[in-house]
């Protein structure tokens, strides 16, 4: 067994911690203005759907960077 780099751990977690945000988006908007207390759209929902797009292109990259590192490992 090997130790994974920390480049490798920290892309792992942004991943998970941004699905899980992109999940909790989706399932309940709302989420976002109640914990910071602002509501930049006036509740007409577009800063949530923006929201939830950055979160899908972050967990996307995140992601694939953290596939490349780890089968650069496997070699």
């Amino acid at each position: 067994m090997f130790e994974l780099p920390t480049r490798l751990w920290l892309e792992a977690s942004l991943t998970l911690l941004s699905a899980s945000a992109l999940v909790a988006t989706l399932i309940w908007p709302q989420w976002i203005e109640v914990l910071f207390a602002i509501e930049p759209d006036h509740g007409d929902g577009s800063s949530e759907w923006g929201f939830a797009l950055v979160l899908v292109a972050i967990t996307f990259g995140a992601f694939a960077a953290t596939i490349r590192d780890l089968r650069r490992l496997q070699r």
